[in-house]
């Protein structure tokens, strides 16, 4: 598997050098396409570019959303509240609320529900 990975890298790099009308130091994947394959050469090469980017984009959206979400709760379960500052009054929760009335586990919930 490695070595077709590394020919089909190789073929890509050596693409450009065969044109004429290219500078092969400057030349994009898909300019490399249109010249072989002509403009519908050029638009797969673009799509499936832009699937990749996609792609990517929502694994680093996934990667960072869990690093966001174990870090607060890390910030939570070892940071203590001020007990001095909490009202008299007591509540129907067993945690305190935070924001707007909402308890801990309701903003920083892994997944959405409509109701609990």
């Amino acid at each position: 598997m490695a070595l077709l990975c590394f020919y089909t890298t190789y073929i890509v790099i050596q693409s450009p050098k065969g044109l004429d009308n290219v500078d092969p130091n400057h030349v994009e994947f898909s300019e490399i396409c249109r010249s072989y394959l002509g403009r519908a050469g050029e638009i797969v090469a673009i799509v499936f570019s832009m699937f990749i980017l996609t792609g990517a984009i929502l694994a680093y959206y996934v990667l960072m959303s869990n690093f966001l979400y174990f870090t607060g709760t890390l910030i939570y379960v070892h940071c203590e509240m001020d007990k001095s500052l909490q009202p008299d009054k007591h509540l129907n929760s067993t945690q305190p609320p935070i924001l707007f009335g909402l308890r801990f586990d309701q903003i920083w919930q892994l997944r959405v529900s409509e109701k609990e």
